[in-house]
């Protein structure tokens, strides 16, 4: 947005076949049916550390919609700030920004101005400064890659209100600023809002491990917030990173490849060809 998945007998003969066969496709039916599956974890674990969650939400009609979340262990994955103010970058699909720097997930890094690449907020990547401003009204912070004291998390989302950010953002290799949605107390930072549409957010929970959320079906940014707060995964910080047509995430595991995108109303749906200029990654440590 402009800023704008009994023993048979032994005596029988043919009858105790087919009963065998009767009892494992009872058995299968049970183990892959939709209740077995909700018995267990919420959580698909597509590789050591990431793991991908289908959880349901109301939408803005109060229809049941599916938040999709990917978690990820910051121990074993580091994060990217990719920027089309980088040198030799330009706008990119996330599958063309997953594809060119061997990323496992990406999700927007947040809107962006009319110039098409400088961010909102605040975005820094090393040296490179694709946006100065610290905005007054952006609550939150994405950092990522710390200097050598190993006492900072690896990967962290910054409340602006509770977190010495100005002296935590110098010692991160990368950061970018946005709206909160959620505070470091589990309360709900967005203000009411009228507008609802599909949205992409990054947070984290009780352990550190940071989630790219995203809800494709139209909803109030207040709402989906109260409703994430709801849900057993154990939601702290988060951060709005985008809305509409443009809010995209991506998993991109072996064959395992997956891209979700938004919606900016019942007609208006997102497009897997919008090009992104600044999105956040992830690569396997």
């Amino acid at each position: 947005m402009h800023a704008s998945l009994p023993p048979s007998s032994l005596l029988q003969t043919r009858r105790p076949c087919l009963l065998c066969l009767l009892c494992l496709l009872t058995l299968l039916l049970g183990v892959f049916s939709p209740a077995a599956a909700a018995s267990g974890s919420p959580w698909e674990e597509v590789e050591a550390g990431l793991d991908v969650g289908v959880f349901p939400v109301k939408n803005i009609q109060g229809n049941t919609a599916e938040a999709v979340i990917i978690r990820i262990d910051p121990m074993l994955f580091s994060f990217v700030i990719l920027t089309a103010s980088t040198p030799g970058e330009q706008p990119r699909t996330l599958r063309e920004w997953a594809l060119a720097h061997h990323l496992v997930a990406a999700i927007n890094a947040g809107m962006y101005r009319e110039d098409g690449i400088t961010h909102t907020g605040y975005l820094r990547v090393g040296s490179l400064l694709n946006n100065s401003r610290i905005v007054e009204k952006f609550g939150a912070f994405f950092v990522s890659e710390p200097d050598l004291d190993n006492t900072l998390p690896p990967a962290a989302v910054l409340d602006r209100d509770a977190d010495p950010w100005e002296t935590l953002l110098p010692r991160y290799e990368m950061a970018v600023q946005n709206y909160r949605l959620i505070d470091s107390s589990r309360h709900v930072r967005w203000l009411e809002d009228t507008m609802a549409h599909g949205l992409s957010a990054i947070g984290c929970d009780g352990q550190g491990r940071i989630l790219f959320i995203h809800c494709r079906e139209t909803l109030r940014c207040s709402d989906f917030a109260a409703q994430l707060l709801a849900l057993p995964i154990d939601v702290r910080q988060t951060m709005y990173v985008e809305g509409g047509t443009q809010a995209g995430m991506l998993l991109n595991v072996g064959r395992d490849f997956r891209l979700w995108e938004g919606k900016g109303s019942f007609w208006n749906v997102g497009s897997f060809d919008a090009r992104l200029p600044n999105v956040i990654g992830v690569r396997r440590r």
